[in-house]
């Protein structure tokens, strides 16, 4: 890449994946502090790999890197906490932090809340920890919680992704999305 003088120089990210700007739009989420005076404004969009569709129409109306395959490691956790919520009966019940939940996010080098192995934490937390901090120890938990362990957990998020109309394009082996 070379900067305005015509000097070569290492490409950005912005030179990479440049900041998309996007007319306001009503009712639209915003990935930037939105104006006091207008809160549905987006103003910028940043992501390595995105598809932008206008719901009204089903139009494509931005996109980056579509067609490319990715893991999808923090989508998974979002199929991890739905598949959850319809085996849970009390949010407030608890659950004791195993080893293997501590384990696995630290041998996968996975995002974790920092449960510590015998911490005591409510279903509730296990939720939050795994879609706010995408947290493999909370993901992990979740499952042994609801099914024992990951394994027949597992088994219950590819139904899951069956009736959601998914399952013929993504198949799930663990609850946080790391690649095996």
């Amino acid at each position: 890449t070379r900067d305005d003088e015509g000097n070569e120089r290492e490409a950005t990210q912005e030179d990479l994946y440049p900041t998309i700007t996007l007319e306001a739009v009503e009712g639209s989420l915003n990935s930037t502090s939105p104006s006091p005076d207008n809160l549905a404004e987006t103003q910028v969009m940043t992501s390595r790999y995105m598809v932008l569709v206008d719901l009204s129409d089903d139009s494509i109306v931005a996109k980056r890197d579509s067609d490319v395959v990715v893991n999808p490691a923090s989508m998974t956790k979002i199929l991890t906490v739905l598949t959850a919520v319809d085996m849970i009966d009390d949010l407030d019940d608890t659950f004791k932090i195993s080893n293997e939940a501590v384990r696995y996010a630290m041998e996968n080098d996975c995002s974790a809340v920092g449960f510590l192995e015998g911490e005591t934490v409510t279903v509730r937390d296990l939720i939050y920890g795994t879609i706010v901090c995408s947290g493999a120890d909370a993901a992990v938990g979740l499952a042994e919680y609801c099914c024992g362990g990951q394994e027949a957990f597992v088994e219950k998020m590819n139904e899951k992704a069956e009736q959601l109309g998914i399952g013929d394009t993504a198949h799930f082996t663990n609850v946080v999305g790391v690649y095996d």
